[in-house]
């Protein structure tokens, strides 16, 4: 690398090269510590280049050295909800174009944006999904009319999508409960999230809380509701599906509560009355 880089040695602000280095969720933790330090070494010692790294898993960012003066995190969210339907109108996916606000495309994607998220990576691995069943559909629909080949291809589209929002909702359910089963501590972080204005919540708010341990054991677990941004240090939800599952989780565990309560205060009343003066 550094071969490469010596040209631009006598290069000045933007004009350096950008050297972008990518890691999946699955190299090991000792890895990203390694590659870090290369990095800043290229990037910030010998400042031959810009250095951007990319972390697809967000407990990576705990095998980083503290060095506040040479690294800034930057945490890379879901579509806020323009670039979500931007990303459905470029694909040309469950469109809405000439449909009613209340139309079946529009309520899917409110839907998915509202209840399980619009991760981007998600998306685009759902969008092929929906594009090979359409493809299919039209395929086997043969000649008709334009009005026909598009509802048909909605509804390939709906099918596939629908399918996915359940799967999700289901998938974050089971974690959310699993997790408050094996973790109790994720009860009180994700009691707190629900609680939150803003969905996020400082570590320091929750007592007794070791929140580099837990992340990485709830990893481990598999059961993952929570995530923590490493930009904002703080706890947030690993999707928006986890949270639709735990406020879902909670409200019932509420009512339950509640019934419990008046069926226990309904027993009292009838012991009282039919007790002996």
């Amino acid at each position: 690398l550094k071969d490469i880089f010596l040209p631009f040695e006598g290069c000045v602000g933007t004009e350096k090269p950008v050297v972008v280095v990518e890691l999946d969720s699955q190299v090991p933790a000792d890895f990203v510590t390694t590659q870090s330090q290369e990095l800043k070494r290229i990037v910030c010692d010998e400042k031959l280049a810009h250095g951007i790294l990319v972390l697809s898993d967000a407990n990576a960012a705990f095998k980083l050295n503290p060095d506040d003066a040479r690294q800034l995190f930057l945490w890379v969210g879901d579509f806020n909800e323009k670039e979500f339907n931007d990303f459905f109108d470029n694909l040309d996916i469950l469109s809405t174009r000439g449909e009613v606000h209340d139309g079946p495309n529009s309520m899917l994607r409110r839907r998915i944006f509202d209840e399980v998220g619009a991760n981007p990576a998600f998306l685009f691995k759902v969008a092929g999904k929906a594009e090979k069943n359409a493809a299919a559909a039209l395929a086997r629909l043969g000649s008709c009319s334009d009005s026909e080949r598009l509802e048909a291809k909605s509804i390939a589209e709906r099918a596939v999508l629908e399918d996915v929002v359940q799967h999700q909702l289901s998938k974050a359910a089971r974690v959310v409960k699993g997790s408050i089963s094996v973790i109790p501590m994720t009860a009180s972080i994700m009691r707190a999230l629900v609680a939150s204005p803003n969905g996020v919540v400082p570590p320091s708010e929750i007592h007794g809380l070791d929140h580099i341990s837990l992340m990485e054991e709830i990893k481990k677990k598999r059961l993952r509701p929570i995530s923590y941004n490493s930009e904002t240090e703080e706890l947030v939800w690993y999707s928006k599906a986890h949270e639709t599952a735990a406020r879902a989780y909670f409200k019932l565990e509420e009512e339950l509560s509640r019934r419990k309560r008046q069926w226990l205060g309904l027993r009292r009343f009838f012991m009282e009355k039919s007790s002996p003066k």
